[in-house]
């Protein structure tokens, strides 16, 4: 059995001619191996692409606590919000942002869980109401919890409203009506970035200028194929 298992090896190996016309063809029958598809995971390998949340809002003076900006309700820069809670891996998280001068709020890079928004006291305004924005969220004076973000998410309109003036006898919808106190400025805080990435990635202190920034490069004929070339960033 061996020795004819051998033999008919060795004719399958041996190239047979078959005549065609109008020439011969020579035939050889090869074994081969088939091809496997690269079936690689990148999650297999420790690798992983999360992205980031952001979550926004805004701060203003409500004159008549209907919890809508109306038309005279300023925006209120300055105000501290902060974000904390919990990642779904278990990282607490914590992070601060003072509000811009249109009184908008911005938290990058934030990582998909449960957090809370959290409207820091002011010196001179009271009575804070919240509502929560896009990605829902429980609503309690100064606080809004609950909030719960998944990867890549825009939580949208997360709102803050100041109803009220501190140790004063006017009422807040007196003093926007009169254009303030004695027409003096509204006595906000300074306002701040308005913007913050929850992971303390470093971000743009002010926004692109047009027509600051440039790009040249060179185009070089690679005859002796080394792939030496040049590029320079202006």
């Amino acid at each position: 059995m061996r020795r004819l298992a051998s033999k008919l090896w060795n004719l399958l190996r041996k190239p047979r001619t078959f005549t065609r016309r109008p020439s011969p063809v020579l035939w050889r029958w090869r074994p081969s191996i088939e091809v496997l598809e690269d079936r690689m995971v990148p999650a297999t390998l420790g690798f992983t692409n999360t992205p980031p949340a952001v979550v926004s809002g805004h701060v203003f003076l409500d004159a008549n606590a209907n919890g809508v900006q109306d038309s005279g309700d300023p925006n209120a820069p300055g105000m501290t919000i902060t974000l904390s809670g919990k990642t779904d891996q278990g990282a607490q998280v914590s992070s601060q942002v003072t509000t811009d001068s249109n009184g908008d709020f911005r938290f990058f890079q934030v990582l998909s869980g449960t957090y809370s928004l959290t409207l820091g006291s002011s010196p001179n305004f009271t009575g804070p109401e919240s509502i929560p924005g896009s990605l829902g969220g429980s609503s309690a004076s100064n606080r809004i919890s609950n909030i719960t973000v998944a990867q890549g998410q825009a939580g949208l309109n997360y709102t803050f409203a100041f109803t009220g003036l501190n140790g004063s006898s006017v009422s807040l919808r007196n003093l926007l009506s009169s254009g303030g106190s004695g027409g003096a400025s509204l006595p906000f805080a300074p306002a701040g970035s308005g913007s913050q990435a929850v992971d303390n990635t470093v971000q743009p202190s002010a926004k692109a200028t047009a027509g600051t920034a440039s790009l040249a490069g060179t185009v070089t004929n690679d005859a002796n194929q080394k792939g030496v070339g040049s590029i320079q960033m202006a």
